[in-house]
């Protein structure tokens, strides 16, 4: 996946975690995840776990501009159709997931970290081929996936939340990551899953 487009910086795997208490270790990883989400731009209003109400569902629509709800509320093939015909553009698609991505981890902790400076980059990559090329790059031109954090992506910690296993950065990109990039998809998150994956 290091064609034209992958990334303007790699980000680096979880900090090193030798011989550090569990905690410690814990903590750096939620540091981490916290870093990545404080590179979203626009910066979100600030959220405040205690101040938030149990009921959620109505917090993206105090925090997000109408188009970016309205953009991540579509049928992925509506999205897929306004890229296609350039009524979206991969950029501003994608930076609306990664801004509603961030807004879900304050409110439901399901991401392990964002990817803001890869999928923007991979986006304007498309943003730039769809225009020189004047069709898409593929089935999947310019969609936002969001990847488990147990799927390798080269370079990034895959720790299958193993606390021991933190700091295990991947070798190669998981078969399937490979398939939807060459589609054109964006990988703009990480996501929490159950440790063990069960």
């Amino acid at each position: 996946m290091q064609a034209p487009g992958a990334e303007a910086s790699q980000h680096t795997t979880a900090p090193p975690t030798t011989g550090k208490p569990w905690q410690d270790i814990c903590a750096d990883v939620q540091a981490y995840r916290d870093a990545t989400v404080e590179a979203v731009f626009p910066a979100l209003s600030s959220l405040i776990a205690s101040d938030l109400p149990l009921n959620v569902t109505g917090v993206p629509a105090d925090v997000l501009t109408f188009q970016e709800l309205h953009i991540t509320s579509l049928p992925t093939e509506e999205i897929l159709h306004r890229l296609a015909s350039r009524e979206l553009t991969c950029f501003e698609t994608t930076n609306a997931f990664i801004r509603r991505a961030a807004v879900a981890k304050h409110l439901v902790n399901c991401v392990t970290e964002l990817l803001p400076e890869r999928a923007h980059a991979r986006a304007q990559y498309l943003d730039e081929y769809i225009t020189t090329h004047g069709k898409p790059i593929g089935p999947l031109h310019g969609l936002p996936i969001s990847v488990k954090e147990h799927v390798s992506m080269k370079g990034l910690d895959c720790n299958a939340g193993f606390v021991s296993w933190v700091g295990r950065a991947a070798q190669e990109d998981a078969l399937i990551l490979k398939i939807l990039w060459e589609a054109g998809a964006v990988f703009y998150v990480r996501t929490t899953e159950p440790q063990t994956i069960v």
